[in-house]
Parts: C-alpha cells; sequence; structure tokens
C-alpha cells in the first residue's frame, strides 16, 4: 500500500512542476529580427512582433483519482494567475533609426518607419501586447554620456508614438543600454550599433 501512495504522489507532482516551469521559466529572448537600416512595412512589424502560439501541456498515462485518494503529502497549492511575459518565445526586432548627429532628435527617414510601427502597434494581431524600447548606441563616447543619449533616444521613439499617434503610453516601457550589446564587435563605432530594439512584453 505504501508503494501505491508513492507512485500516486509522484504523479500528480510531475505535471504540477511541468506547469511551475512554463509560468516561471527562462525570461532570455528570441534572436532579434533585425531590419538595419530599412523601412519596414506594417505587415512586415506585425509579422516579426506577433507573439507565438503557446504550446498546449499534453500528458499521457496519468490515471485521473479523486481527492480522497491523495495523500495529504501530495496536496498542491492553487497557482496563481501570471500573464504572459518576455519568455524563450518572446519577439523582438531592431532597427537603425536615424537620429540628428549627436542628439536624439528623430530624422524624417525614422519617423516615416515609426509611422508604420505605430500601425502594426494599433493592428488587431498587437493591440493588446505591451513593447519595451530600447536604445543603444556604438562605442564612440564615454560610457556615461552612452548611456544617457540612448536613454533620451529611446524615449523620443516613445514620445514620437504616443504624442503623434495617440498610442497609449502604459503600453510602452523604454530603456537605454548604452553601448552594450554591440551588432558589430570587431567595429565597436559601427552605425549598425547605433540602433533602436522593440520587444514584445505580452498582455
Amino acid at each position: 500500500m505504501r508503494a501505491i501512495s508513492t507512485l500516486i504522489a509522484t504523479r500528480t507532482w510531475v505535471p504540477a512542476l511541468l506547469i511551475a516551469g512554463s509560468i516561471y521559466g527562462s525570461h532570455a529572448i528570441a534572436d532579434e529580427k533585425n531590419f538595419g537600416a530599412q523601412t519596414p512595412s506594417v505587415n512586415e512589424f506585425v509579422e516579426a512582433l506577433a507573439q507565438p502560439p503557446q504550446p498546449q501541456l499534453r500528458f499521457r498515462g496519468i490515471k485521473r483519482i479523486s481527492a480522497a485518494e491523495v495523500p495529504v503529502a501530495a496536496a498542491i497549492p492553487e497557482p496563481t494567475t501570471a500573464k504572459v511575459t518576455a519568455t524563450d518565445e518572446s519577439s523582438s526586432i531592431s532597427m537603425q533609426l536615424q537620429f540628428e548627429f549627436d542628439s536624439h532628435r528623430l530624422t524624417q527617414g525614422s519617423k516615416e518607419s515609426l509611422d508604420n510601427l505605430s500601425a502594426a502597434l494599433m493592428t488587431d494581431g498587437l493591440v493588446n501586447f505591451r513593447f519595451r524600447i530600447a536604445g543603444y548606441t556604438d562605442a564612440s563616447g564615454g560610457d556615461k554620456y552612452n548611456q544617457s543619449l540612448s536613454e533620451r533616444r529611446a524615449e523620443s521613439v516613445r514620445n514620437y508614438l504616443v504624442f503623434r499617434h495617440s498610442i497609449d503610453e502604459n503600453r510602452l516601457d523604454i530603456i537605454g543600454l548604452g553601448e552594450q550589446e554591440l551588432l558589430d564587435m570587431d567595429n565597436p563605432n559601427s552605425e549598425i550599433n547605433r540602433r533602436v530594439a522593440i520587444m514584445n512584453l505580452g498582455e
């Protein structure tokens, strides 16, 4: 009888552990889709930033048992409801938005890209999601200066989306990362490193 109780307890815990892993697992993001200096279309933004469908967990060979049959030691507290956040399956893009020299002011070409981005954010596929805007610089300036500039550039992007296109500011987080995560490590001052990344944070 003790062996049977142990087997039931083990089979009860396994799916619970798998479910917990799916909710509280890694927060790393998938590889970015890098548009470079091109101007993505509305559809390209939607396709790149849409969250992939969440896989359904299925378990085979698990016997249904009544509550009375489950030992007290195997009782599992009800999990709290968690919103989808950045995971291994999160969608992220980067693009080389142009700013005026040594400034956070957007050029006309960058505004055209953001016009398409704002339209994408209001489509049925993206309207319910929140996003993070991350600003990056190259390595030509000092660390402190680059950090400040990247923050101001990320803020400029958010302000353009909010004030020009009425995107809800509560959907947009910003962060400045300075010269961290250079795309071209061999040429730290390359213009490819001066970019803005957008990541889908979930609902």
